[in-house]
C-alpha cells in the first residue's frame, strides 16, 4: 500500500497500516497542589485510541516535590530578576563612563548628583537590589 499520501487514507485504510485516531477528552480542572492527573490510553479495536484522565489525591512525598519545585521556580525568578536588574545598573555605570571622562577631559568637577548616580548604581551591582535611579542632566561644557 502506498503510504506516501496517509491524510487521504479513511480510517480504515489507517486501522489496516496499524494506525488508529486518538480521541482526547480534554484534561480535567484539578488542583496541582493536592491532585495528580495519571494519563492513559486504552485501544478499542477497530474504533481506535482514547486518551483517559484519572484525578487522584497527591501522596505527601508528591505534594512536598510540588512544594519543592515551586519554592525552586519562585527562587529562579528572583534570581534571575536580580540580574536583570545588576546588568541594567552595570549598563547605566558603563554608560555613564563617558560622562565621567568629559568631565576629566575638560577639567569639570564632578557634579554632586553625578556622583549620586553612581553611587547608587554600584550599590545595586554589589547588592542586586534597588530601583536605577534616573540620570542625572548632563554637566555643562562636557
Amino acid at each position: 500500500m502506498n503510504v506516501s499520501n496517509l491524510p487521504a487514507l479513511d480510517a480504515q485504510g489507517l486501522a489496516y497500516l496499524g494506525w488508529y485516531a486518538v480521541t482526547d477528552a480534554g484534561a480535567p480542572t484539578y488542583d496541582p497542589a493536592t491532585q495528580i492527573v495519571d494519563i492513559g490510553y486504552a485501544f478499542t479495536p477497530g474504533v481506535g485510541v482514547t486518551k483517559n484522565y484519572t484525578v487522584r489525591s497527591a501522596t505527601t512525598d508528591e505534594i512536598a516535590a510540588h512544594q519543592k519545585t515551586q519554592a525552586d521556580a519562585t527562587a529562579l525568578a528572583a534570581a534571575q530578576a536580580a540580574a536583570a536588574l545588576k546588568a541594567q545598573a552595570q549598563a547605566a555605570l558603563t554608560k555613564s563612563d563617558v560622562t565621567m571622562i568629559r568631565c576629566v577631559e575638560n577639567q569639570i568637577t564632578v557634579p554632586a548628583e553625578w556622583a549620586a548616580y553612581r553611587h547608587a548604581l554600584r550599590a545595586i551591582i554589589s547588592t542586586s537590589t534597588g530601583t536605577i535611579p534616573a540620570s542625572p542632566s548632563y554637566p555643562a561644557g562636557t
